[in-house]
């Protein structure tokens, strides 16, 4: 039987399964675990190399492969990209190290959005046996007609997990061991080394620092004038604030398609992080009421998420006011339907007055949906 989400954590928790450095709870699926592309690359060797002969599988020692492919070893630094030509094949490794017990079978699937662009991962399917530690690897086909950038951190696979009966007749291998947490130094080196990379194409997302004077002035005009002019208050706002992070475009503010109203339009061009899981475009309602959302509101935000196609992931309800908790309940149920709703209220807003920048507050809240 295939662990769920909730046994997957308490696996991680107990240190049964070690994954490292780990996606986050955005690629947590309901039963899976999403794999990414990782920065070290091998390309295949050149008929010339072998002398233009067939290579007999398993008659090559470990050197004489090493010899082969050890000129032809390249990385990529996470936030870079590198061009697959057609027709080119190239190894890989996953970004993250795994490493699972004796009683646990790992299994992984390639992502089939790869296959629409011509791209094969091989095996698509992989069996990780019990005792296993390492990143994975696999081959990467560009078996289309076009070039293909590739960008390490982007997702290629899902990773699953399946309890082993411990009655069988075939005991495992007393050498199928597993140690925890990573012991090794160039491993440590390794983790180390990507958790800053990817801390660094985070911080890539801030364009510029926050202008605390000019937000300031912002949230206090949110108290001021008409109903009206209160809304419109907060649409600004909200329009400056996504304009700080780099990778999302204001495309249209209210909108007025053929049965939706909706308040801005984001595309979302993020390529890591949550963002890179939530789909384009990003809508965004905002609420400057007297009183809290209730759940029919949450209910509309959604339905225009829908209207908008299968794409659309993400939306997110700035109230200024907060939620009611009926309201909790709905933007929980749309989770579990594939849909999030981040809500944002005046008191995450006023990071913006003590200079906090818009992707930290986004993230929070992001994060705060798993406890809703």
């Amino acid at each position: 039987m295939f662990l769920n989400d909730t046994q997957i954590r308490e696996r991680l928790k107990t240190g049964d399964l070690l994954i490292e450095p780990f996606p986050g709870p955005v690629s947590l699926g309901p039963c899976s675990v999403d794999l990414r592309l990782g920065t070290s690359f091998c390309r295949f060797p050149e008929a010339d190399a072998t002398g233009n002969k067939p290579i007999k599988l398993g008659s090559f020692t470990p050197s004489h492969i090493s010899s082969l492919f050890a000129s032809r070893q390249f990385s990529t630094e996470i936030g870079s990209e590198f061009i697959l030509e057609p027709h080119a094949v190239i190894l890989c490794q996953t970004l993250e190290i795994i490493g699972i017990r004796f009683d646990l079978l790992g299994l992984t699937f390639a992502c089939s959005s790869l296959s629409r662009f011509g791209l094969e991962l091989q095996p698509s399917v992989l069996s990780i046996f019990p005792g296993f530690m390492g990143p994975l690897v696999f081959s990467l086909h560009n078996a289309g007609p076009i070039s293909v950038k590739l960008a390490p951190g982007m997702r290629i696979g899902n990773l699953l997990f399946s309890d082993i009966a411990r009655d069988g007749q075939q005991p495992l291998a007393a050498s199928m061991t597993f140690t925890h947490p990573v012991t090794e130094a160039s491993d440590k080196a390794t983790i180390e080394r990507l958790r800053d990379e990817m801390a660094r194409k985070a911080s890539r997302l801030r364009k510029s620092p926050v202008d605390r004077k000019m937000f300031g002035e912002l949230l206090d005009g949110l108290d001021k004038g008409t109903s009206n002019d209160k809304g419109k208050a907060l649409e600004t706002l909200c329009v400056k604030m996504f304009a700080m992070i780099d990778g999302l475009t204001v495309t249209r503010t209210d909108a007025r398609l053929a049965a939706e109203e909706i308040d801005i339009i984001l595309r979302n061009d993020i390529d890591s992080g949550f963002w890179r899981t939530v789909g384009s475009p990003i809508i965004v309602e905002c609420k400057n009421w007297a009183t809290k959302v209730r759940s029919r509101d949450v209910t509309i935000l959604s339905g225009n998420m829908g209207a908008l196609g299968p794409d659309v992931k993400l939306g997110i309800l700035v109230a200024v006011k907060g939620i009611t908790s009926d309201a909790r309940t709905k933007i929980r149920e749309q989770r579990q339907q594939g849909r999030q709703i981040i809500c944002i209220d005046k008191e995450a807003l006023q990071g913006l007055r003590q200079g906090k920048h818009p992707v930290d507050i986004i993230q929070e809240q992001y994060d705060a949906l798993w406890f809703i």
